[in-house]
């Protein structure tokens, strides 16, 4: 139910709370705008390369951080989807400061779909969405790049790709994930 969810979200919340990321319990349009500025901001000039050769993570909590935010974004997406680009631009934000782990590619796809609900800029979603799939297989994550492929085909890439490539993927995924 959504209250088991709001649960677990809370628990979580806590949890990233004692590693150092506090999160807003209100967020306003204005919290909303901000962060989209800020994840803008870090990524502006940022090329392919520059995000696949970012140094890794080698920061254990930061890790952790990443990772708890990554499981956390289906959730937000449903129980309180203003707060998917403050997670975003947290986690763009420790990509680009202290180094990137494939749990990254989250936050790159979240901000990526963020680009296209909210500035409604179809374009700049769809190359945030390249990078973080770049960045994944960087890393070789097939289960991670199959969780993020999900989301940025079926909410991103139908915007710009035809329809029949959307669907190839969508069935690759789908194997991926059995």
């Amino acid at each position: 139910s959504l209250n088991r969810l709001s649960e677990a979200m809370a628990t979580v919340f806590f949890v990233l709370n004692e590693l150092g990321e506090d999160l807003p319990e209100e967020i306003s349009p204005e919290d909303v705008q901000t962060a989209m500025l800020s994840s803008q901001q870090l990524l502006d000039g940022c090329s392919k390369e520059d995000i696949v050769g970012a140094p890794r993570l080698k920061d254990e909590k930061k890790q952790w951080v990443v990772k708890l935010m990554d499981l956390m974004m289906p959730t937000v997406f449903m129980v309180s989807p203003r707060l998917l680009p403050i997670l975003a631009n947290r986690m763009i934000k420790i990509l680009m400061r202290d180094g990137a782990c494939k749990e990254c590619a989250s936050g790159l796809s979240s901000y990526g779909l963020c680009l296209i609900t909210v500035r409604h800029d179809i374009n700049a979603g769809y190359s945030c969405s390249k990078l973080a799939i770049a960045l994944l297989e960087s890393f070789n994550a097939t289960g991670s790049y199959h969780k993020v492929n999900c989301t940025i085909q079926n909410m991103v890439n139908y915007l710009v790709e035809p329809i029949q490539s959307t669907a190839a993927v969508l069935l690759e995924t789908y194997e991926g994930l059995r």
